[in-house]
């Protein structure tokens, strides 16, 4: 649950300003094998398509997707990392707040 409103969260504030973005596209729960959210999915495609009209990227992230505290605390820090990995848009982001 703590993903879900985290990347919700992520994906609103990239969403609401006009800059490139990244669209980060997450499992829930149990999903991991199910391919829906990777690139070969029709969800994952759908999203790149309509991404791509607004100049973003799309990316799979992929958890364990047990639903304990410590593989959604493991899946969080590996989440955080990637969102950091994108530093020049979250230095627009930013800029664009302040």
């Amino acid at each position: 649950m703590f993903l879900r409103v985290l990347s919700l969260a992520f994906l609103f504030l990239l969403s609401s300003i006009n800059l490139d973005a990244v669209v980060i596209v997450i499992h829930g729960s149990f999903a991991t094998t199910r391919s829906w959210w990777t690139p070969k999915g029709a969800f994952f495609k759908e999203i790149e398509r309509q991404a791509n009209c607004f100049g973003e990227v799309v990316v799979p992230f992929g958890w364990s997707g047990y639903p304990t505290a410590e593989h959604i605390g493991v899946a969080g820090m590996a989440l955080a990392k990637l969102i950091l990995s994108y530093r020049l848009i979250i230095k627009k982001l930013w800029s664009g707040l302040i």
